[in-house]
């Protein structure tokens, strides 16, 4: 006897793999919770949630780590107001840290971990923050006494 493409109760597709229609019966009449295409595919959506998941939470933890970077900074230096010619020069300094870090940490170097180049690198993004913030509240300052 040739098996139904679709389910004679509902019309579900029968899936190929299993026997079973996507409506959990049986081919024959007889019912079930298995369709190996709807596990499959929920199984499918859920990694990708999870993969979706952990990736924001990877990037969300990175610009934490850069946001508090930031705020130490402004604790240490208190708010920045440099020339871009300056701010160039303190970025250059820190990406010249970044660059010692990973050199040491590829060539052997013990008193550098991958730590070290991480922070740096954290320090080098919290610095270009830092410029692209004194560019907006220069912007707004000019805003304000333009229209006045």
């Amino acid at each position: 006897m040739a098996k139904s493409e679709t389910c004679p109760k509902c019309g579900s597709e029968r899936c190929p793999a299993s026997d079973v229609y996507e409506c959990g019966t049986f081919d024959g009449g007889r019912e079930s919770t298995v369709c190996l295409r709807r596990q499959l595919a929920a199984m499918t959506a859920e990694r990708d949630e999870y993969k979706a998941r952990a990736e924001k939470a990877y990037s969300d933890d990175w610009l934490y780590k850069i946001r508090d970077e930031r705020k130490r900074q402004d604790e240490l230096w208190g708010e920045q107001h440099h020339s871009l010619p300056e701010w160039l020069t303190i970025l250059v300094e820190e990406v010249g840290e970044l660059a010692a870090a990973i050199l040491c940490h590829r060539f052997g170097n013990d008193d550098h971990s991958e730590l070290d180049w991480e922070k740096e690198a954290i320090q080098v993004a919290s610095v270009a923050l830092s410029m692209v913030e004194q560019t907006e509240r220069d912007k707004r300052a000019k805003e304000i006494t333009d229209g006045e």
